[in-house]
């Protein structure tokens, strides 16, 4: 799961992102953004123009199969971490949950996007700032689950150091 996570992220994901450029001029996209207003969400999809159609096809293919990449592999990693933790947090159960919570919010954000994509040059602002509310709440839940990853992992080298007694 870690390889095919990092064929995605280093390989796949930056080539085929890389290819939004309009006559020279690179395009974001409102999937990598952290938030969006309506107006924005309009200029980038202008920006796109004639590749709209290639947006939408990645927003229906890889960006469906690789939140499930990500979203497992972040959730196995924070179920080893935790597992014989010694910390009595019962909330700490639920940390597995966050990466699922970015794959679902992913999906909504995506469903968003092809809607705006669809009703383009027409985009009505709530479609436009729910898509931008579900874009934020992924990037929040991926944030946490790699921050969560990342404190447990030095945890877990801290806890193993410690001499038993």
């Amino acid at each position: 799961m870690a390889v095919l996570d990092m064929v995605f992220m280093f390989f796949l994901v930056p080539a085929v992102y890389g290819q939004f450029t309009n006559g020279g001029q690179l395009c974001k996209t409102l999937d990598t953004l952290f938030m969006y207003t309506p107006e924005e969400a309009r200029e980038t999809l202008a920006c796109l123009g004639p590749l709209l159609g290639r947006y939408r096809l990645v927003e229906l293919s890889l960006d469906l199969v690789y939140p499930v990449v990500y979203s497992l592999f972040l959730s196995m990693v924070l179920t080893a971490l935790l597992r014989n933790t010694p910390l009595d947090q019962k909330l700490l159960r639920y940390l597995p949950l966050l990466p699922i919570l970015a794959w679902f919010s992913d999906l909504l954000e995506n469903l968003g996007i092809v809607t705006m994509i669809s009703l383009y040059p027409e985009i009505p602002r709530p479609l436009a700032a729910a898509a931008s509310l579900c874009t934020s709440m992924k990037w929040i839940f991926v944030g946490l689950s790699v921050a969560s990853s990342i404190i447990f992992s030095v945890y877990k080298l801290v806890i193993k150091r410690k001499p038993q007694l």
